[in-house]
């Protein structure tokens, strides 16, 4: 296709691909849980732990009676892991509950959900645009593109916003590395301002 009718698929695709991310993002949100357990705070998560500590390790003061220090160390490991292992078991079970619930709930809406979708992903095959790219910055980034005389094709408009992709995630790679590297450099002058102190703290 043409420049001019590439503009045109790409402006009556926009709004469906906007409908597309829409209802993907509601698929989503009925797939998690209402409160994610596993996000508790860390103080609650220990508070939670010890009581189902204590719960597992019930029975170690009677087994410390037959075997002494040894046995109340070998089986307080135990109990930790024991501990740690139905904790997490505990947090998936509760999630997966909580979506169930809510699955199960708007059954009827999911089942609408994936009808939509698939209606929408027959339209925009038939526009010829590829799938890989039907979300709504990439369109976006075509439409741009064309209209700033920066690409004349489909071909030349997926090319140059894989190269901008690869470009903007080198940046990011960049600036993570430039991050370690200034709390690598602070941790050292605090390492250095902490011995000089107690150099001086010695004398």
């Amino acid at each position: 296709m043409d420049k001019i009718q590439l503009l045109e698929v790409i402006s009556v695709s926009k709004q469906q691909i906007k409908s597309l991310a829409k209802i993907r993002k509601e698929y989503r949100e009925y797939h998690i849980p209402n409160y994610n357990v596993a996000k508790l705070p860390l103080i609650v998560k220990l508070i939670l732990g010890y009581f189902l500590f204590t719960l597992v390790a019930t029975p170690i003061p009677f087994l410390a009676a037959l075997g002494g220090y040894f046995v109340i160390v070998v089986f307080g490991l135990i109990a930790i892991f024991a501990t740690i292992y139905l904790y997490i078991t505990l947090e998936e079970k509760i999630n997966l509950y909580q979506i169930k619930k809510k699955t199960i709930k708007h059954a009827d809406r999911i089942k609408e959900i994936i009808e939509e979708e698939k209606s929408l992903m027959e339209f925009l095959e038939s526009l010829n645009l590829p799938l890989d790219y039907c979300y709504p910055s990439a369109v976006g980034q075509f439409e741009s593109y064309l209209l700033n005389q920066r690409a004349d094709s489909l071909k030349e408009c997926i090319n140059l916003y894989e190269q901008e992709k690869q470009h903007q995630n080198q940046i990011n790679e960049l600036r993570t590395i430039q991050q370690i590297q200034e709390l690598t450099l602070e941790e050292a002058r605090t390492a250095k301002n902490i011995a000089i102190f107690s150099l001086f703290a010695r004398r």
